[in-house]
């Protein structure tokens, strides 16, 4: 009997599905990276220089300074202290009333200070924090500037509503 040689050659869809499997490992394995990098670089806190100061009561407090929408929307999120001298001053923008801030992702319990023109409308004491939807809410009657200190800093130097605050910058 006579027997053939035969070589097989590819076939060409083979290749082609064989190909395409491999992009598709390749795609999703780059999307699940990109996706524990985003998630990495989200839940990090932000750390912003610190560029205003204020004193009340022989009490120097330093702050950092939100006033982009990412560092206003992100704030003190993911820390998990913050020293008893220091703080957040969240930069409004704008007048604005019934202003809501909450703790979400938020590890240190804040007092939370709201400010309208330098003078302290509403004080939150010790807001807890709060890992899971849904948080509470805390709100200030009306604000341009929102104060982040250190849970138990407002009664300990005794800030409360009416008192005028003057924040300045390091510098001066």
């Amino acid at each position: 009997m006579l027997t053939a040689n035969r070589t097989t050659k590819p076939n060409s869809y083979t290749a082609k599905f064989k190909l395409l499997r491999l992009s598709a490992l390749l795609s999703g394995g780059a999307i699940i990276l990109f996706t524990l990098t985003g998630a990495y670089f989200q839940s990090r806190p932000l750390l912003l220089p610190i560029t205003h100061k204020f004193t009340h009561n022989n009490h120097t407090f330093y702050l950092e300074v939100a006033a982009t929408s990412d560092q206003l929307a992100k704030g003190l999120k993911y820390r998990t202290q913050l020293p008893s001298e220091r703080g957040m001053l969240f930069k409004l923008g704008r007048t604005f009333t019934k202003v809501r801030f909450w703790m979400h992702k938020v590890k240190v319990p804040l007092d939370i200070i709201y400010l309208h023109n330098g003078v302290i409308k509403t004080v939150v004491t010790n807001a807890p924090p709060c890992s899971q939807y849904p948080c509470p809410f805390y709100y200030g009657a009306i604000a341009d500037q929102v104060l982040e200190l250190k849970a138990g800093t407002a009664l300990k130097i005794n800030l409360k509503e009416g008192d005028k605050i003057l924040i300045k910058p390091l510098d001066q």
